[in-house]
């Protein structure tokens, strides 16, 4: 396990991130170099970039920004890289989730930044003039969300109070509430019916949680190897694979969701290199891991994992200018366009291909 020199971090829950907009890298296919092709400011610059919602339809990456001045959500035209408008909110948000079928984007609200205080769930109609529902949440620590637009749901992991909320958008957002002991990371698969929360309960009794999306109901839990700290879970719908990011460990855990087994870990631990996030492109059956890398002089690195044999078959530079500081990671599989946070550059997103 790697412990990385203190930086910038955005605290969530007892979950420490360092998450950031920074760079963006374009991989035409699985065979082809990942190159780093230049970075995005949001907002005033000012800020550290954090979570993203990709909708891939309408060529846009929204991306929310919790260190920064504004009290709004940044939108990204993916095919110029360019910021090209806000959305305005009562406060900053954290993490995002899209429901492309409905055109509806949720942002969590925290009550104070940096306590990971959940208060309310913002619902952003992006077919009425951005207008915002808030859902009032009783709060405590989650800040991460996912969606099932095929039961028209939201799902919210929170850590300090042992629970997922349900948000259910086809009957006036009514709340509802899964037991899930130190909650974390969550992820849907909607070809599956699956949802999937991780929990951090700092022991070597982790777990991977598999709900049933349509009732809520817990299907079955699956042992995460070692004394596990997961973060963020991707997942690909396609293969049926679910990713379990270890960031204590610097591990990527494998599942196999159709058959609801552990399949195997891949270690992305190197000396003086500190994973932070982790993307996943289905068409290509890749998985992408943002590093920050110091040895030699800090830059923002990012792992290319090949998903049909889960080996690494390439490590790239995303950013190597200043101090920047690895942190979440958005993938835009259309242009096969890699997003990677900066909570050290000023507000920046880098992107390569």
């Amino acid at each position: 396990m790697n412990f990385k020199p203190s930086r910038t971090v955005i605290f969530a829950s007892s979950v420490v991130f360092t998450l950031l907009f920074s760079a963006f890298v374009t991989l035409p296919n699985a065979d082809a170099a990942f190159v780093s092709k230049g970075s995005i400011t949001i907002g005033e610059g000012d800020g550290a970039p954090n979570h993203f919602a990709v909708d891939e339809s309408a060529n846009r990456l929204y991306v929310s920004d919790p260190q920064g001045t504004e009290e709004s959500i940044s939108i990204i035209d993916t095919t110029t890289n360019t910021e090209i408008g806000q959305i305005a909110l009562p406060e900053r948000p954290f993490g995002l989730a899209i429901d492309t079928t409905n055109n509806l984007l949720f942002a969590t609200l925290p009550m104070t930044f940096g306590g990971g205080q959940l208060e309310d769930l913002a619902i952003i109609d992006l077919d009425d003039n951005n207008s915002i529902t808030l859902v009032e949440l009783p709060g405590a620590g989650g800040n991460v969300s996912d969606v099932d637009e095929s039961n028209n749901k939201v799902f919210i992991p929170d850590w300090n109070s042992n629970t997922v909320y349900v948000i259910d958008t086809a009957d006036n957002n009514s709340v509802s509430t899964i037991s899930v002991n130190a909650a974390v990371g969550v992820a849907v698969n909607e070809s599956l019916d699956r949802v999937y929360v991780s929990q951090e309960l700092g022991v070597e009794d982790d777990d991977l949680v598999v709900i049933n999306a349509a009732t809520n109901a817990i299907v079955t839990t699956i042992d995460i190897p070692g004394e596990a700290g997961p973060h963020v879970i991707v997942v690909n719908e396609t293969t049926g694979n679910v990713y379990v990011f270890d960031s204590n460990n610097d591990e990527v855990h494998v599942f196999n969701g159709n058959t609801n087994t552990f399949t195997t870990t891949i270690d992305v631990s190197a000396d003086d290199v500190y994973p932070a996030g982790i993307g996943v492109n289905e068409t290509t059956n890749q998985i992408f891991v943002s590093t920050d890398d110091n040895t030699a002089g800090w830059k923002i690195n990012v792992i290319v994992i090949d998903g049909t044999n889960n080996t690494i078959t390439e490590t790239a530079t995303a950013d190597d200018s200043g101090n920047p500081s690895a942190g979440n990671v958005a993938v835009i599989e259309s242009t096969s366009t890699v997003y990677v946070g900066d909570s050290q550059s000023g507000g920046k997103i880098f992107f390569a291909s």
